[in-house]
């Protein structure tokens, strides 16, 4: 079984350093507090996109499934989301959002449309819809983050939805919603306004004047509806358009809560370095804090600052121009995630959200057939961050030789696979920690070397590493699959007292515990 890992003795590091080992050292400064962590940036992401992806129907949502629910749900896939316990999921999209009239998705199913999707080219016949969604979420623990359709939609239509999801049964659309089945309101706090209308590919794809001004429009009048809500609006594509970012910022700033980032690395396998993969993420926090500090700048309550939410990020494998979602994720790909997840920690709080894409089968933690469901090593990786890396994350301090300057780190979208980056020599360790709630300490490693283990001492006085955990494979583009789900496993140890240094192999994340000293208590 995945979940029962071994447990090994690791042993101290001799001081002569084996041919193909590098030192480094990590100092974790634990009274230097950076902000407390939200827990939404472990968040996952839903959309409806070609029905051969499966990343909804015939995966989440089967009505004819042996294993489905009253509501289509599947069972078996509710039960592994559960698992990996996201804290927040965002749905309908993406692209598909602003293709979809919620109206269509509630009622009896018998009695929903099947229309044409221009956006996918197929079919959407709205059986997963709302109440299957939010009845999905209950399920699995998650919470909801809606995203509106601002690209073929009305605000009425926006305001009708946000009744029937939280209105009670005395207004007309809850009464509509009770009708349907479902009595008590579902209180869906995070409501997005658009997606990527910075994009001329997208509909209702406006100028940043014309955008700000619609989106404070609609979110005043949502949040006159339902002060309780959070509003999303959208920022540039990886940060790379101030101007669009300070527009919105400047007009709308005062009835939103965050600002969208988008953000995606990929992988083609023929074409790439695995340094092009990783170092992708150096960039993506670069872009990162240009936004956090306009954000800063411009949120009109210092004391409720803006926050970022990177609502869609992950790595994209590429065929050609086509993109290959149903390939399952390797230990390069957990890889780009874990460093990911250390960006976000490191920007807590200003990060306050993240939606990995997708959830299922796309690019996704699980993977899903017709006979069952698949943890894959992106399973691990979220899993574990979101049960250890929790709490305040603090600042390190990363010694490690330096890679060599890398040209065209592996990132996709409209500005990115146009516009040449170049990352300068970067640590080969990326390191992340965090101070949870408990006064125990987690620390996060990421070895970029792709031959070299790493030697990695620890500076952090008064306290023990007692825990490691650790995530391998000798081949970077090994894969979990149906065939072989266990192909990458991942090795909890108890290490050794007295303790104070490990090998991390090249390619590789560990997880580090440390917990006071004996005799400093």
């Amino acid at each position: 079984m995945r979940d029962i890992l071994p447990t090994l003795l690791l042993l101290m590091i001799a001081p002569a350093l084996p041919a193909g080992e590098f030192p480094a050292s990590i100092e974790i400064k634990r009274e230097q507090a950076i902000g407390k962590i939200n827990p939404d940036i472990y968040g996952q992401y839903l959309e409806h996109v070609e029905l051969h992806e499966e990343c909804i129907y015939a995966s989440i949502s089967d009505r004819a499934h042996p294993k489905a629910d009253q509501f289509g749900i599947r069972q078996d896939t509710a039960s592994a989301v559960k698992d990996l316990a996201p804290p927040i999921v965002r749905w309908p999209g993406g692209i598909f959002a602003d293709y979809y009239h919620w109206e269509n998705g509630v009622g009896p199913a018998a009695q929903r449309p099947t229309l044409s999707v221009k956006h996918t080219g197929g079919k959407e016949s709205h059986q997963f819809g709302t109440d299957e969604f939010l009845q999905f979420c209950r399920q699995t623990g998650m919470r909801p983050y809606l995203n509106t359709n601002l690209g073929s939609g009305t605000l009425e239509e926006a305001l009708a939805w946000l009744e029937y999801c939280n209105g009670d049964v005395s207004t007309p659309r809850g009464k509509q919603r009770a009708e349907h089945g479902h009595r008590e309101p579902y209180n869906v706090l995070h409501w997005g306004v658009g997606n990527e209308v910075w994009n001329p590919g997208v509909p209702g794809h406006i100028d940043a004047t014309s955008y700000a001004e619609k989106l404070s429009t609609w979110a005043k009048a949502m949040k006159e509806r339902d002060p309780r809500i959070k509003i999303l609006g959208v920022g540039s594509e990886l940060a790379n358009d101030q101007q669009w970012d300070e527009t919105v910022l400047k007009t709308a700033g005062k009835h939103i809560d965050y600002l969208t980032f988008h953000g995606y690395g990929y992988s083609d396998r023929t074409s790439e370095t695995p340094e092009q993969v990783l170092y992708a993420s150096v960039v993506i926090e670069q872009q990162l804090r240009k936004m956090i500090g306009l954000a800063r700048l411009y949120s009109p309550k210092p004391d409720e600052p803006i926050r970022i939410s990177v609502d869609e990020w992950n790595i994209r494998r590429f065929e050609g121009k086509k993109i290959r979602r149903r390939e399952p994720r390797t230990m390069l790909d957990a890889l780009f995630a874990a460093e990911m997840l250390n960006v976000f920690i490191r920007l807590s709080p200003d990060v306050a959200m993240a939606n990995y894409v997708f959830l299922v089968n796309g690019h996704a933690p699980i993977l899903v057939n017709k006979e069952g469901v698949l943890k894959t090593v992106m399973f691990d990786v979220f899993a574990r961050y979101g049960r250890e890396m929790t709490g305040t994350a603090v600042e390190v301090a990363v010694d490690s030789p330096l890679s060599a300057a890398v040209e065209q780190p592996r990132l996709a979208g409209p500005w990115a696979m146009t516009v040449r980056h170049g990352v300068s020599p970067s640590p080969v360790i990326d390191a992340s920690a965090v101070v949870r709630d408990d006064g125990t300490i987690a620390v996060s490693i990421v070895n970029r070397h792709a031959s070299d283990r790493a030697a990695v001492s620890f500076k952090l006085p008064r306290f023990e590493p007692v825990v490691s955990w650790q995530l391998h494979h000798q081949d970077s583009y090994a894969a979990d699959t149906f065939e072989h789900p266990e192909t990458i496993v991942p090795v909890e140890c108890q290490l050794a007292a007295g303790t104070q240094s490990l090998v991390c192999p090249p390619h590789s994340l560990t997880i580090v515990t440390f917990r006071r000293s004996q005799e400093t208590k």
